[in-house]
């Protein structure tokens, strides 16, 4: 299955140990190099209103991302980068 970029943004992301919304993706983070994608940066739950102050994304190393479904990705619980 192939997925653009654009397609992968404003998806949700569950934590598959917790069962926990962690929020939507609102960015990719590219390797120049290869293009290969190195981490999804979502944006938490009522961190919208204050766009201004990105500091409460996460940043979710792509290696951690188990399922990329049409509505939801499912990634699994390590430490995640604010």
């Amino acid at each position: 299955m192939l997925i653009k970029t654009t397609e992968l943004r404003q998806l949700d992301v569950i934590s598959i140990d917790e069962g926990r919304f962690l929020g939507r993706v609102c960015d990719v983070d590219l390797d120049p190099d290869t293009g290969r994608i190195k981490a999804l940066i979502v944006e938490r739950p009522g961190s919208r209103f204050l766009w201004f102050v990105r500091s409460d994304d996460l940043e979710i190393s792509w290696r951690d991302v188990v399922l990329v479904g049409e509505d939801v990705i499912l990634v699994k619980n390590r430490t995640w980068r604010r």
